[in-house]
Parts: C-alpha cells; structure tokens; sequence
C-alpha cells in the first residue's frame, strides 16, 4: 500500500531517533494502516475501544503523577511515574511540548507490567 506523504512523514517520526531514542514502533516494519488495523481486530476481540483504553491509561498516569516518583495504588494495580528532564515534541503533530514520563502500571494478582509512555 502506497503510504501518503503525511504517513512517510509520521513514519519518520515514530522512527528511532528521531524524537526518541529508541523510537516508538520498536522493530516493527509493517505500513502503519496494517498495524492499526491488528490493533483494531485484536480491540473487536476483546469489545474494548481504543478510546476506553486511552481512558484508563491516562487514568493510571494521572494517578501515579500524583505521587511523584513514588508508587501509587489504584485498586487492582499499582502505578509508578519515572520522569524524564525535557520535552518532547508530539509526533502526530499536536501542538506544544509533552513531559517525558514513564508509567510502570502492574497488576497485583499476577505481577504483569505496562510501561506507558507519555
């Protein structure tokens, strides 16, 4: 699938180093529709919305901001925030400059870990 110049541009972006060190894709090589459209058929799955889970995860992140860098509890998790010194550019474009953080959300009853970015 030809990719339009917004997407080569957005690509680029979420490429290692060029906003981040290690990038945001990792080593996944696939046209940035095919990968939105596994996460969609994985989302169908499973009846959750990308919306919902943007909604939790900004939930967690706000939680653990609360606590600086200490951890935070939320129910079945716990969140802990590492920040980072700068800003960082959005690489969808969105205006401004964003905090650096990371939030480690794990889940008590199996140890299972999320590493938000944000």
């Amino acid at each position: 699938m030809k990719q339009t110049p917004e997407e080569v541009i957005l690509r680029q972006q979420f490429e290692a180093g060029k906003i981040t060190k290690d990038g945001f894709l990792g080593s996944d090589s696939r046209h940035i529709h095919d990968i939105i459209a596994a996460d969609q058929r994985v989302l169908a799955e499973i009846d959750v919305t990308a919306e919902e889970i943007a909604d939790k995860l900004q939930l967690f992140i706000e939680k653990g901001k609360k606590e600086l860098e200490g951890i935070a509890d939320s129910g079945a998790y716990t969140v802990q925030i590492q920040w980072s010194r700068g800003l960082l550019p959005c690489p969808f474009k969105e205006r401004g400059l964003h905090h650096k953080i990371i939030a480690t959300v794990i889940a008590k009853n199996s140890g299972r870990r999320l590493n938000i970015h944000n």
